[in-house]
């Protein structure tokens, strides 16, 4: 016997009470493969189904404290926690690309004069700022507010394309630089292959995170900028390089832009009728940018804002998040207790991240704002 639980503003699901029917059963690719016995274990033959074969981060969530008794009641609360930190992550990247753009963009006018054409040279040369980074803000907010009006994932997609392109040539032409100033002188067609595609990917991009942080630091040591560009020399070569990467850049903000839009918007739009439908999801976008780029001016330092939103929610989605849903979904599977264990570890080190992340940058942003007005105090 089969009962459906509806929730007003989450997706439908049934309860198998018995034996599954043949609609209860995920898609099949040639074999099991283990995104399906995932989803198996977490809502499929034994337990309850969710009627479709992929789930969304707050839905695994929520599923999965379907798993603990005491939970049960209280699951939605699991995949409303999840969708405020994905709001709080995704816009929190919008605010660095506004403060990203600022500044590269801000750095190649003011040294539209004193470009040349030597790259060579390991200086960049200081040149008296013409506008503030904040008004550089507000010069691209009208064109990132229609870029945002792009709802369509797969128009986005030749654009992302390209912007992914520019900025592989950019991220090539820094590596270059890199090395040769340092001190040395020198949705899936096959979701059964989602995981190795998912390893590959963050094995290559973390193997880039590392080695183009190390080599930059050992590039420019401590007069190092809260994004490498800012170190880059001002000859034409590198003036092109920051132009390009913020054109990545912006056309990316779409693309992150997009997972808070699809969390907000619906939940904001049902609520109103037909005809205000359209200007209502258009007001929210507008007003989600708007807001974006306000909190990007009032923290207009990007080594800052990218610190403040690593700590209070990347480091929950990330490290606090998954272990403790693996433990409450797999709990009555007979986990090991070294498996449990390391679970807690990484969620422990992970809340010792969010605590002590948010504390310092916080404190790093008041102070810094202290010596920028000449005022001194301290944050206790």
């Amino acid at each position: 016997m089969t009962s459906e639980i509806s929730y007003q503003d989450g997706p439908v699901f049934s309860r198998i009470d018995d034996s599954p029917t043949e609609d209860d059963e995920p898609i099949h690719a040639t074999g099991p493969s283990r995104v399906q016995n995932e989803y198996e274990r977490i809502g499929g033959r034994e337990g309850s189904s969710v009627g479709k074969p992929f789930l969304d981060y707050g839905q695994a969530v929520e599923y999965g404290m379907e798993n603990v008794s005491w939970l049960q009641r209280r699951s939605a609360w699991g995949r409303y926690l999840v969708n405020l930190f994905l709001v709080i992550t995704q816009l929190g990247f919008c605010c660095v690309y506004f403060v990203f753009l600022s500044d590269n963009v801000k750095q190649v006018v003011e040294a539209a004069n004193g470009t040349t054409t030597n790259c060579h040279t390991n200086q960049t040369a200081v040149i008296i700022p013409s506008y503030d980074s904040r008004i550089y803000m507000l010069f691209f907010l009208p064109a990132v507010i229609v870029l945002v009006f792009i709802r369509n994932l797969r128009i986005l997609a030749p654009f992302s394309f390209l912007a992914n392109i520019v900025m592989c040539i950019s991220l090539g032409l820094v590596y270059y630089y890199c090395l040769t100033v340092l001190p040395l002188e020198n949705k899936m067609q096959r979701p059964q292959n989602f995981s190795k595609v998912l390893y590959l990917g963050m094995a290559i991009v973390t193997a880039l995170y590392i080695s183009l942080g190390t080599i930059g630091y050992i590039c420019f040591g401590e007069r190092i900028g809260g994004s490498i560009t800012l170190n880059l020399p001002d000859c034409w070569m590198y003036q092109a390089v920051k132009l390009m990467y913020s054109f990545g850049i912006f056309i990316t903000y779409a693309l992150q832009f997009y997972v808070p839009a699809e969390i907000l918007i619906p939940w904001v739009v049902n609520r109103v009728s037909e005809r205000w439908k359209l200007f209502v999801d258009l007001s929210v976008r507008v007003t989600l940018v708007v807001i974006t780029c306000a909190l990007a001016i009032l923290i207009p330092e990007l080594d800052l804002v990218i610190s403040l939103v690593g700590s209070i929610s990347s480091s929950a989605l990330a490290l606090i998040f998954p272990p403790i849903l693996q433990i409450i979904t797999f709990h009555n599977e007979g986990l090991s207790p070294w498996l449990v264990i390391k679970d807690v570890i990484i969620s422990v080190f992970g809340l010792v991240g969010f605590v002590a992340g948010t504390y310092i940058s916080i404190q790093e942003i008041i102070t810094r704002n202290s010596a920028k007005h000449g005022l001194s105090f301290q944050v206790m």
